[in-house]
């Protein structure tokens, strides 16, 4: 899975800053919901910053699968990382453990610190 961040981000917004960019999927995908995995993980410094406070999922580019973050971070404070969530968008059942999310891309946009 790699991280693209686009032309001109990141920018700042009040004290935190904003980044927009393209996500690809895991080769491998770690199904939360079913196999007590940890799902496609983000790190905070994966997008050049310590922590993420919020990111916006969205379809990705192939429309097949919805992709939404999945918090785990102690209430009001700001995580290191978190994890994505892949949905199959017509159905809203989670991804299954070890499929190939490799050629899927969705553009995110994630508020950090």
């Amino acid at each position: 899975m790699a991280n693209y961040i686009l032309q001109g981000y990141a920018s700042p917004w009040g004290n935190k800053w904003v980044v927009i960019f393209d996500h690809t999927g895991p080769s491998s995908y770690s199904n939360i919901g079913t196999s007590s995995g940890t799902g496609d993980v983000i790190n905070g410094s994966d997008l050049g910053f310590g922590g993420i406070d919020y990111i916006i999922g969205t379809v990705e580019s192939t429309g097949v699968y919805d992709v939404e973050p999945y918090y785990t971070q102690t209430t009001g404070l700001t995580a290191s990382s978190l994890a994505l969530k892949w949905y199959v968008a017509t159905t809203g059942v989670e991804a299954a453990n070890g499929t190939s999310l490799s050629s899927k891309t969705a553009r995110l946009l994630a508020v950090c610190v």
